[in-house]
Formats: C-alpha cells, structure tokens, sequence
C-alpha cells in the first residue's frame, strides 16, 4: 500500500513500489540520507535510490543540496563518477535516482580485507585511486550547457565515497556538498564542508576560496591512510584534527612503510603539501601516475580489481582463497623481457608527451587518461586565522 502523498516524509520498506522501481534492500544510511537497491518494473533495470531521512526531507536547504548533486553530478559524464539517473519526490521525500555499483566503498572493502586476515597490495590500491584520481578529473573540468566550466571541486572526497565493484569499476559519488558555481545552496561565509580526517588545511582557514587542489590533499590523505594502515592523523577532539591538519608534522611514510617504491611516497607527499600551489597541477597528473604505479605492481588491468575484491567475499563466505597469487606481488619478468619493458617505458613516455601536448590545447578533457608530470613548488604559506567551526557544517565520521 503506497502511503498518502499528504502523510509525513517516510522512507520506503523491501517490497515498496517506488515510481515504477520495487525496492530490494537497503544499502547504507547516513547522516542526511538512506540509499537502497531497486528494481525496474518494466525492464528489470537495477538502480540506486538515494533518498532524504524524514527529518531532513523538508528541509529546505537539504532538499536544495540535493538538487545541486544532481545537477553537478549530471553534467558529469565519465565512467568513474556514478551517473544521476533521475530525480523525484515519493510521498514528500525527495530522492535520486542513481547508477547502482553491484559492490562495496573502498572503506568497506578495505576494512573486509582485513576481517579475512588479506593485506590488500599497494598495486590495488594504486589502481583504485587512479580512477578516482580520474573520476575527479572529470568532475574539476566539467562544464555547464553553455560550455562554461564549472569549477566543481567536490570537497568530500573520502573512502566512503568511493564505490568498488565485483567487475573491477572504481566510481567516485556524492557530489552532495561539492562547490560549483551554479549551486543553489551556498555555503555561509566562514563555514566548512567536508569530512574532518580528509579535508585540506585551506578548508579550514579559507573554506570559501578552495579550489580543485583540496580534493587532491584528500586523495592523498586516502592513499597515505590505506598504505599505512591508520589515519594521517591520530587525534582526540576536533580542535586538536583541525590543528594538526593546518600546522601539525605530515608523518613520514617511508617511515611506516619504506618497501613502498620512492615515486609512490613522493607523489603523495607532493598531494599532501599544505601549499596548495605545492600539489600537483590537476588529478589527471596524479591518475597517470598512479596508473604507471599500478601497471608495475601487476594491477593494469582494473579486472584484477574486481578479482581482489571477490577474493575478499570469498573468504569472508568461508569459500578457499581461488586465487592466491592476487595477493601476492606480480611475479619477477625474467631477464629475456628487459628489452621488452624498456620499449614499453619509451613508448609510455612518448605517449605522455604526446598527450600532455595535446591536452595542452584543448580547453577541457572530460576523459584524458594521460598527461605530463609537471609539478610547480613554492614555499608553502599560510597567514589567515582558523576560522570558527560551525558543527552543522562538518560531517565527522564515527
């Protein structure tokens, strides 16, 4: 029975007919927001639905969050950012409707791992984070009808917002509290976004001049958490976090983990510089570097991905490990391939420089996989005060 439409906001149970769409199941909840699966009734298509929790489905401001989402999200086309689907309203909730990843966020998958006594590899977690490096790429150069950029900078770029599918996909979501400059619902002068353990130091001292760098501090903070095993920073209270991100010592990751080969430690010491100007130029620099990282630990193709992560399942079932070498590194090449890898390292150098030129001339590359690795330093600074927190804007995680 479909509640009436005049009936309090409520959310929908397994077997409720949605606008045409059965629900399954539910996904995951959170602080604004419940996303279950569902089922087409005509065409048997499987969707996500994200849906608005009843006490903040009339929130105007909320309600207004989500129509940005979508239309951020929509004007993004790349196959590592989930697509909106479609928006409605089903008996005073508000809700989208999304592309359904058959899969686990990367938080999960991570936490998984470690539940069936498996060290996910470094090339995983390389080749992961490419394609969010990508999916980012996508999202900072997307543009609007008319061909103007965006300027999209998500602002919450964390594990949970990152899905990881059985087939091997990588789909960075929720544009939720993204800036861009055709939002509806501005963030108030002062006041923060994001998720306290991976936002940027100039989130909290100029939340509102940020620019598409502070989601590479994020990815960094990301990979720096998953290759060592614990947060960047260990601390007690939010006053405490938010100092030790502005001012606070970047621990040292080769001193965790020194087997990590030396370009992979760079790059994410590059993305965690507090000099915005520091980090790398775009995400689509750091996806081709993680790429290159990746493809040498035996994970260029994105099914070994999907294979890692069905081996986790596995075991988590009780099923025997089917692929024990996935989580081992790649086996040594024997001597009769050097030349073989060092025209392959040629042509990828040739293919990067043909490619930074091209996208050198072009005002947008919405799904660019190449480009140079160009880096600009400058001593790092920051001269403006903290500003004051207001709780209402800072999602903190449990």
């Amino acid at each position: 029975m479909t509640p009436s439409p005049h009936a309090p906001p409520s959310l929908p149970s397994p077997g409720t007919v949605v606008d045409g769409y059965v629900v399954e199941s539910l996904i995951g909840r959170g602080g604004m927001a419940a996303v279950y699966s569902a089922r087409g009734l005509s065409q048997g298509d499987r969707v996500a639905l994200k849906m608005l929790l009843p006490a903040v489905a009339t929130n105007r401001g909320v309600v207004a969050m989500l129509f940005d989402e979508s239309q951020i999200a929509g004007r993004i086309e790349h196959e590592n950012v989930v697509r909106v689907l479609a928006t409605g309203n089903w008996c005073r909730t508000p809700y989208l409707r999304l592309e359904l990843v058959d899969g686990w966020s990367y938080a999960r998958t991570i936490k998984r791992a470690r539940r069936a006594g498996l060290v996910l590899p470094r090339g995983f977690h390389a080749a992961v984070l490419a394609q969010v490096a990508l999916g980012l790429s996508a999202a900072h150069q997307a543009c609007d009808a008319a061909g103007q950029p965006l300027g999209v900078v998500h602002r919450d770029v964390k594990p949970e917002n990152v899905l990881v599918g059985f087939d091997g996909s990588v789909k960075l979501v929720d544009f939720g509290i993204a800036r861009a400059k055709t939002r509806s619902a501005a963030t108030r002068a002062g006041c923060m976004k994001g998720t306290l353990g991976y936002m940027a130091p100039e989130q909290f001292v100029a939340p509102n001049a940020v620019t598409h760098r502070a989601d590479l501090w994020s990815l960094g903070a990301m990979a720096w958490e998953a290759l060592a095993e614990r947060p960047l920073f260990c601390t007690r209270s939010v006053a405490e976090a938010m100092l030790s991100v502005v001012y606070g010592e970047i621990p040292d990751l080769a001193s965790l983990r020194p087997e990590l080969p030396e370009d992979l430690r760079e790059l994410i010491r590059r993305c965690l510089s507090r000099d915005p100007a520091f980090r790398p130029e775009t995400a689509a620099e750091v996806a081709h570097a993680l790429a290159l990282i990746a493809f040498s630990e035996g994970f260029g193709d994105p099914t070994r991905i999907g294979a890692m992560v069905a081996e986790i399942q596995g075991r988590l079932m009780g099923a025997p490990p089917s692929a024990p070498a996935s989580v081992a590194p790649p086996p040594a090449r024997p001597r009769s391939s050097l030349a073989a890898g060092v025209a392959l390292c040629a042509l990828s150098l040739v293919a990067s420089v043909t490619a930074a030129w091209a996208l050198h001339s072009r005002p947008h590359m919405p799904s660019a996989r190449l480009s140079a690795a160009h880096w600009r330093v400058e001593r790092p600074r920051f001269e403006e005060p903290i500003p004051v927190v207001d709780p209402a804007d800072l999602a903190l995680e449990p």
